[in-house]
């Protein structure tokens, strides 16, 4: 049993067949939350809305055919009144769920082609950045990375990081994306940042579900949860009577409720 901030994928049903093993889907969904893109609100306060492929091209030093990075400076990117001052990028690790899905889903653009990141493997590699995009990124590490990205991102100018929504604090804020890879960008409106209201209908680019995992027997092993992990799994998966039982638990760690508890 296990929580994940990502869906299971074939390498974790591989693994865990190799066990006898069988991750139960459809996954069982505990809460929702956002991957805020963060800057730093003394440095930035103009810039409130990014396109899809800066943040791709920010996070990756991407260079054009030239050799010259396209996205090393604030004046490089469009919105911001920065200035001629580099970018300083704080990521998660590459274990981390978020940064699995960050990458899955951020696109650069150079030249007019449209570039993806590399995924972060299975079992994945906490040093996905190092090795992929070395000397590029300031890579935070462990439990406790979300929070001290937001620390990193509110006390430094410069700074622009992605995590979880925990992470918005006074000095930072969430800018609105929009995916120019697949639409015009043209309207503010194409715009979105994170709420509750975008997240629970999935219109911010980088809204996700958080889930609560189990698995069962594989290839006719029998094995069942233990009882304990039984009745807290059921306590937070009941379709029927789960929703109070995880209220406060998402409260208290500033997700926002599944869609099945989500009242508008």
């Amino acid at each position: 049993m296990n929580p994940g901030s990502r869906p299971v994928n074939d390498g974790d049903q591989t693994c865990a067949h190799s066990h006898d093993l069988d991750f139960v889907v459809p996954q069982c969904e505990i809460a929702r939350d956002g991957i805020a893109v963060m800057v730093n609100t003394a440095g930035n306060t103009d810039l409130q809305k990014i396109n899809l492929t800066d943040v791709g091209n920010i996070f990756s030093c991407a260079r054009n055919a030239g050799g010259t990075m396209i996205a090393q400076f604030w004046d490089q990117i469009p919105g911001s009144t920065n200035g001629h001052h580099l970018i300083n990028k704080y990521t998660r690790d590459g274990v981390s769920g978020t940064t699995d899905v960050f990458t899955g889903r951020t696109h650069g653009s150079v030249d007019g082609v449209v570039t993806n990141f590399p995924g972060v493997g299975s079992p994945p590699n906490v040093f996905y950045w190092r090795d992929n995009f070395p000397g590029c990124v300031n890579t935070v590490y462990g439990d406790g990375a979300t929070q001290t990205i937001g620390y990193l991102v509110a006390n430094d100018p410069d700074a622009i990081g992605y995590a979880g929504l925990p992470a918005i604090q006074d000095g930072n804020y969430a800018l609105r994306v929009c995916d120019n890879v697949n639409l015009a960008c043209s309207q503010d409106t194409d715009f979105v940042g994170p709420s509750i209201g975008t997240i629970e209908d999935g219109s911010y680019y980088y809204a996700r579900p958080l889930f609560f995992g189990r698995v069962q027997g594989f290839n006719g092993v029998d094995y069942t949860l233990p009882d304990d992990q039984a009745t807290l799994y059921n306590s937070a998966c009941d379709p029927d009577a789960s929703c109070d039982f995880l209220a406060p638990i998402v409260d208290r760690n500033n997700f926002f409720p599944a869609a099945r508890c989500y009242n508008p």
